[in-house]
């Protein structure tokens, strides 16, 4: 298992760049290696310095071939961090095993 607290707006990402990445994080889930990315700390507004107005999704942990961890808050009931993002993408469509 790899763990990496690295992310970037996913816009800011250029698609091909993108693409190139993807393709080396499949061949190292072929290999059973496990990819584990921050969410990010902006929550769905990404690094946007104003209001949400757009959901903006964080790279690489808005790619369908690593998992995307986000923060928790809280002790009893523990819950999700609001500044924690992740889940989706603008680049990708869903996975199939993500639909239900």
């Amino acid at each position: 298992t790899i763990s990496v607290s690295y992310g970037d707006d996913e816009p800011g990402v250029n698609f091909g760049y993108a693409t190139r990445v993807n393709a080396e994080f499949q061949k190292m889930g072929a290999r059973g290696i496990s990819i584990m990315f921050a969410s990010g700390d902006g929550g769905v507004s990404g690094s946007q310095p104003s209001d949400c107005t757009t959901f903006i999704p964080t790279f690489p942990a808005a790619s369908p071939w690593v998992t995307a961890v986000g923060g928790t808050q809280g002790y009893n009931p523990e819950t999700a961090a609001s500044l924690s993002a992740g889940g989706f993408s603008n680049y990708w469509a869903r996975p199939t095993y993500q639909i239900d």
